[in-house]
This record gives structure tokens, sequence and C-alpha cells, in this order.
């Protein structure tokens, strides 16, 4: 038996069509009165978030040309930085393109804080070879910093982002454990978590089927296309990033984190074989052929909205994602004999 494995997630992930992403339908809020502590002060103004969204597009532009992690620096931090330098790696290595990015926002929201880091976030305009809005979440770590893209994600098709206050006034930031919501950030990723594991779960019932979910499932579809030569596996996990967000206009919140999903391909049949996708195997070398095991790591930055306490959602709305294949290893110690 031979059983050739082009999956999803090894050919779409860098791409704005493999999360199921259009144009249409999103909705972006006018600006509402703040929520702020009354005691704190914006992070930044219009003019100097739109300077500093300008600077990180030109040095984001020339690494991008260059495929140089080394040119993100002062650009990139956190999530973002990780994971754009593993997307330059892959098309190093020939599996892949890297993903657009505009900065040039069509709304904005800062923080309204005296401590760090401080927190911005942007939605971008749509733009021709992009035809899907970001969210992009800037960060400062000290005042000796510039701001730095921490995230992007790209706004899942029909995604609905909710009204803040303008870069004027200030948005309230929010913690980890914050718990003036319907849902605390962590909460809210746990339940996403398990709905990406457990499908058949209460949560997984609740949560929409989204573009990141679509791709899980659909990469869980094909294990009972291979079982009579192995198994596929796919495990997800919340990431370390923490959160960064801010208050909107309702007293709900935008959220962004990370989290990260392992496909385990497992051949347990000698007499078959298992191939793998052109992507996948570009960190291999161009070796297709699963021989014992291999393991495709993707890590995403996911936006959710958080409503406010009182509100009668049985979960968190998922709002986009950003997905990046990391790595990929491969065991040949234990072939099936």
């Amino acid at each position: 038996m031979n059983l050739t494995r082009r999956g999803a997630l090894g050919a779409l992930v860098t791409t704005a069509a493999g999360l199921g992403l259009s144009a249409c339908g999103q909705e972006l809020p006018k600006p509402h009165p703040p929520k702020a502590d009354a005691t704190a002060k914006p992070v930044l103004d219009s003019t100097r978030l739109e300077t500093i969204l300008k600077r990180i597009q030109t040095g984001l532009t020339a690494a991008d040309k260059d495929r140089d992690p080394a040119k993100l620096t002062g650009y990139l931090n956190g999530p973002a930085l990780r994971l754009r330098t593993a997307n330059y790696k892959l098309v190093k290595a020939g599996g892949g393109s890297v993903a657009t990015l505009n900065t040039n926002a069509r709304m904005s929201a800062v923080g309204a804080t005296s401590t760090f880091p401080r927190t911005a976030i942007s939605v971008s305009a749509i733009s021709g070879k992009n035809n899907s809005p970001l969210l992009l979440v800037l960060d400062q770590q000290d005042a000796r910093s510039n701001y730095e893209m921490w995230a992007w994600v790209r706004l899942f098709a029909g995604a609905k982002i909710p009204a803040t206050a303008g870069p004027a006034v200030g948005s309230a930031q929010i913690e980890a454990d914050s718990n003036q919501f319907l849902f605390s950030p962590d909460k809210a990723m746990a339940a996403y978590v398990e709905a990406l594991n457990k499908p058949d779960s209460a949560n997984g019932k609740a949560f929409p089927d989204d573009g990141l979910r679509k791709l899980v499932a659909s990469e869980r579809a094909v294990a009972s296309q291979v079982k009579d030569a192995g198994s596929i596996t796919v495990s997800v996990s919340a990431g370390n990033d923490g959160f960064r967000g801010l208050v909107t206009s309702d007293n709900g919140a935008i959220a962004v984190g990370s989290l990260s999903f392992t496909t385990t391909y497992q051949r347990t049949s000698a007499k078959s074989t298992i191939t793998v996708s052109e992507q996948l195997a570009a960190y291999m070398g161009g070796n297709k052929e699963v021989t014992s095991k291999v393991m495709a790591t993707y890590e995403a930055m996911v936006a959710f909205y958080l409503p406010p306490k009182g509100a009668k959602a049985k979960v968190p709305t998922a709002l986009g994602t950003g997905v990046v294949l990391t790595s990929v290893t491969r065991d040949d110690s234990n072939p099936p004999k």
C-alpha cells in the first residue's frame, strides 16, 4: 500500500486561503468612549503611532527582502519575531513563502498606563496582495525600547472587531489572569485549546468552526486514510508568551496569545508508505517518506474577544490567527518490521 500524505496544514498554513479567510463580512468598529483608568494616560497619540507603524513596515520590508532574521531586530519581538524567523527558514529551505504584512492602519487603539510593557493594537487596511485585514499588536518593553510588533493575526472571515477608545483617550491594558471579563485571557486560551484537542467536548461544540479549527480537523481526518499504514495525531498546547490586549468599549477585551500544535506521522506497517507534503519535506532535505516517525510543529498567534461579565456567551470569540510551520523532526530509529 502506498499512501501519499499531502496535508492541508503542510501546504497551506502560510496563506490566507488556507485559513478560510476572506475580505468579505469583516466589520471594523467606530471608536467609542474609553474604559481606561482616569489616572492613566494614553501611551501614544495617532501621529506617533503612525510613525511607529511606518518604521516597522520599513524594517520588515528590508528583512523580508533578504529573508534575514537579524534585520528584524528592533522591529519585531515575542511570538512575531520567533514565527517570522521560522518563516524565513522555511522559505530558504524551499518550502513556502513569506506572508505579506501590511501596517497601514485603518483602526487603532492604545493602552492607557504608566507601567511597562505598553500595548497598542492596529487593524490594517486591505491591500491588493492581502485580501484580509491584519490585527497587529505592538508593545514597548521599557522606556528605553522602541515599540515593536509583538504579534500579527489575520482575521477570520466575518470577524467583528469590537469597538475600543481611540488613541486620544486610550484603553486599559489586560493581564493573563484579568478577571473582570466573562473569561480571563488564560482561561479563554485553555478553552480554545480544549476545543482544538477535543472537538466533541463542550468547548469543542461551542466554538464555531473557524479557519484554524478546520485546519486541525482536516489534518486529523486524514488519519482514517492511513490507518493501514500508520497513524496521524495532532496535539495542541497553549503557548508561554503571555497575553497582550486592551479593554473594549463594552468592558470586554481584545486579547492576543499564542499556542502550538504538533502533527505526528507514525508509520507502523513495513509494507506501506506514508509521504508528507513538500513543505514538510523541505525541513528534511527534501525527503518526503516517513520511515518511522515525523513530527511537524506549528505555532500560532491567536486573537480573542472576551465578552464583559454578564454576557451570555458560552465561549470567547476567536477573531483570527497567524500560523507558521516552525520545525520538522524525524526519527528513523524504529521502523516497522
